[in-house]
């Protein structure tokens, strides 16, 4: 397909136009709009037919309300967490160590930034390096990991793994990973084939732009079997998926991590339903990744907000306590990612909102959306009355908003 993917396709960025940086996250979106070509911004934007999973990220957080509490002490709050497991409970050191975050949030794993933004992952990593959040690289991503690392030392780094047909391919991913320093490898497990978006196909996106290849796919070993630079297999990526993907791929994943001597999570992306918590949890997975990959997978999954708690139930209940829970999908604001943690999730992933900023403003529009979050989840933990994570997932202030319609029309609530 021949699309240009240079800045002049792109034209001044949005802030230069505006000459204002946003009060408000959501107006990143607006931004996006304007700058990005249509048929990019509606890649980024839409999610798999008919839609109901797109659209339940968001709905999902806006039918729930959290109740605060009144007369506490909140001159100081800690948003702080760990996730993963860092001991076991009888006081043992663990085989790996626990992620530390300064705030429940790191940036998901997506392809392609080099779409929204010329810099591509290099400015989001520059971004996510100033403001110590990792970012999640993406198998997938237009700027290899190995750049990415050796471009941005001090970023923390996740890399998000498909399973491949060969092992050796697999391999050599979760061998990289590890020589690039990554604190963890996200398993990506509900992907055996893409889903289908119809706005993709009207838009005659079916390969990627010119300029664009899926450089962790360059290295010698996929340069051996596909080819020079491994770039015959950009555009015919589902031939080389597992697509008899099992839980013994799971182990084989963490036996290379464990070989490896580093001490490497293994997160599990794409859980919907409480017993694959578990199977991902007994496969020996230390972090169950709730996600229905945006809305692009299967176009009728549940939000991962609605889930969140059953899993984690069944994962207790299994005596999984010590699997951290994580999600992802609609967030676009701090008190989005406090609903979160008060229905059980350890920390959140972030998605859009990261892509926006990134497309207005480069690296200053995603330091800009961490620096929001961060004082609106700081503001909300305040005015909720907790003064830790803990506080706030022990005070069971999650509520369902209803409205009372055959009634006086007031709003009424209900627990979870």
């Amino acid at each position: 397909m021949d699309r240009d993917v240079t800045r002049s396709a792109y034209g001044l960025s949005a802030l230069s136009i505006s000459q204002r940086r946003p009060a408000r996250i959501e107006e990143y979106e607006t931004l996006a709009r304007d700058v990005l070509p249509r048929y990019v911004f509606e890649y980024i934007a839409s999610g798999a037919d008919p839609g109901v999973s797109l659209t339940a990220n968001t709905q999902c957080f806006a039918l729930v309300v959290l109740v605060p509490r009144v007369m506490r002490p909140v001159a100081h709050v800690d948003t702080s967490v760990c996730i993963g497991p860092g001991h076991a409970q009888d006081g043992r050191k663990d085989k790996v160590e626990s992620i530390g975050l300064s705030d429940p949030f790191f940036v998901a794993p997506f392809g392609l930034h080099r779409m929204a933004h010329p810099a591509g992952e290099l400015a989001t990593a520059a971004a996510c390096a100033a403001q110590n959040v990792p970012l999640g690289c993406s198998q997938h991503s237009t700027v290899s990991l190995r750049k990415v690392a050796t471009a941005v030392p001090a970023l923390r780094k996740f890399f998000q793994l498909y399973v491949l047909r060969e092992a050796r391919l697999t391999q050599a991913l979760v061998d990289s990973a590890i020589e690039m320093n990554c604190e963890a490898i996200i398993i990506t497990v509900d992907s055996p084939v893409f889903g289908f978006r119809s706005v993709d196909t009207e838009n005659g996106l079916n390969a990627l732009p010119n300029g664009m290849h899926y450089e962790n796919y360059e290295s010698e070993v996929f340069q051996k079997i596909f080819g020079q630079s491994g770039k015959g297999i950009d555009d015919n990526i589902e031939a080389i998926f597992e697509p008899k993907l099992e839980w013994s791929h799971v182990r084989d994943v963490v036996r290379l991590c464990e070989k490896s001597g580093r001490r490497l999570q293994v997160m599990v992306k794409g859980i919907l339903h409480e017993e694959d918590a578990v199977l991902a949890a007994q496969a020996g997975a230390s972090v169950v990744y709730i996600s229905n990959h945006g809305g692009r997978q299967f176009g009728s999954a549940p939000a991962a907000l609605s889930v969140v708690s059953t899993c984690r139930r069944a994962l207790d209940l299994n005596e999984f306590q010590n699997v951290s829970v994580v999600l992802d999908g609609g967030i676009r604001s701090g008190d989005d990612i406090l609903k979160a943690v008060a229905a059980g999730a350890d920390a959140v992933g972030l998605g859009r909102i990261i892509l926006w900023a990134l497309a207005a403003d480069g690296a200053d529009g995603v330091q800009h959306v961490i620096e929001m979050l961060r004082a609106e989840i700081r503001r909300g933990m305040q005015l909720l009355g907790c003064r830790s994570l803990q506080e706030l997932r022990e005070a069971r202030m999650l509520r369902l908003a209803d409205i009372d319609i055959q009634g006086n029309g007031a709003p009424r609530s209900s627990k979870l």
